[in-house]
This record gives C-alpha cells, structure tokens and sequence, in this order.
C-alpha cells in the first residue's frame, strides 16, 4: 500500500483494488484533469514553478494538455503512478479529495502539505457521483459542503484564495502548506 513517510496510510489496500477496477472498467473515471489546464498553466507563472505533481492523477489527461511543463504524476490505484511521488513546487489535486477514505482524510491532507514546495491547488465536488465503487457506495465517500472543506483545510494549509462554485458543486482554492 503507497504509503507516505510522513503522514501515515494514505489509502487501504481493499479502497486502492476498489479505485484500480473502477478505473479499469470506466473510462472516463479520472479523466477530466484537462479542464483545469488554463488554471494550472497561470499558477505554475504565478509561482514560478518548475515542476508540478498531479496527486490523484488518474488517467493523466492534465500532464498530457500541457506537455511543456514537468510533471510528476501519482495514483496510488493506478499502475505505474503508484510510487510515493516527491515534492513538487505545485501540487495539483482535483477531483480526488471528495474520494479520499474519511478516517485517512487527515493523512493524505498531510501528504499534500509536506509535498507542496510552494503551493497547491484543490478542487473538491461537493455532491454525489455519478459512479459507484464495485461494492456499490458512491465513489464519493465524502459529501460536505464548502464551510466543512474550508476548515478540514484550513488545518494543514494557509488558504490563499477560495471560490465556491453552487452551479457546479465544488470548491477551488489555492492553498500554501502551513509550516
């Protein structure tokens, strides 16, 4: 199980087989990165980062739509992107928290804390999904709303900017690792 060295277990191993077949047998399932593309591209000038980590990465569509930048790209559920990844200066995770194991939710905000060089952006949905896990729960294991997200990230980073997107049910916001 990909483990941080710092932050404790980030995923169970019966979770992590859970997230690899539901990426297997559904193609779409971690496949929207791109649409933060503009985002990325605007905060890795913001600051001056030369290289970035996709935390959750799934199928890779963000580091593919901007191949001028240096990408590290992890997923503990998917093959190959499942080695504990280092610090990067901007650390990128979307789509990915709402997924998270609620007991380990504090490991892996750690995790993303001790590998953000500089900073980190979080995009979090706020709603069920669409898509359900082998075992039938709702491939988000956590729905809360914006306030709860806020103050859950608020302990492990220094929020920089916040927007809170209703039509859309999600929450953006760039984050610095508290030190």
């Amino acid at each position: 199980m990909p483990d941080s060295p710092h932050a404790g277990p980030l995923i169970t191993e019966a979770y992590r087989q859970a997230n690899a077949e539901l990426h297997e047998r559904t193609p779409n399932y971690g496949a929207y990165s791109a649409r933060w593309a503009d985002e990325v591209q605007r905060l890795v000038e913001e600051f001056s980062a030369a290289d970035v980590l996709d935390y959750g990465c799934g199928k890779g569509k963000l580091a593919a739509s901007l191949p001028e930048i240096a990408f590290v790209e992890y997923d503990p559920a998917v093959p190959g992107k499942d080695a504990p990844p280092p610090a990067c200066d901007l650390v990128v995770c979307t789509d990915v928290l709402e997924h998270i194991e609620p007991e380990l939710l504090d490991n892996v905000l750690a995790d993303i804390a001790r590998l953000a060089r500089k900073a980190a952006f979080l995009n979090i949905s706020t709603r069920a999904a669409g898509k359900t896990l082998p075992d039938g729960r709702n491939a988000h294991l956590i729905v809360e709303p914006p306030d709860w997200w806020r103050a859950r990230l608020g302990a492990h980073f220094e929020i920089k900017a916040w927007r809170v997107e209703p039509e859309r049910s999600w929450v953006n916001c760039v984050v610095v690792a508290a030190r």
